[in-house]
């Protein structure tokens, strides 16, 4: 798949994989790969971000729960 052709899902699917899967890993950045400087610039900040989403993935879950505890606790304790 050509980066240019990655869809809003796609890109969906991989921050979903960054955050639950605990062996998400991403291809090691080869500018040999890359012969669009365009497509560097993409790949390198797609990459940079799941990276940085998965590497703060258990923050980030602690993150979801407590909003959602927050709102439950509201709701049943009426």
């Amino acid at each position: 798949m050509v980066i240019t052709d990655m869809t809003k899902d796609d890109l969906l699917n991989l921050a979903h994989a960054a955050i639950e899967d605990d062996s998400f890993e991403t291809d090691a950045y080869n500018e040999a790969l890359l012969p669009n400087p365009a497509h560097k610039i993409i790949y390198q900040q797609i990459n940079s971000q799941l990276m940085d989403l998965h590497n703060r993935r258990a923050a980030f879950q602690e993150e979801i729960r407590n909003i959602y505890k927050d709102a439950y606790d509201k709701y049943c304790a009426e």
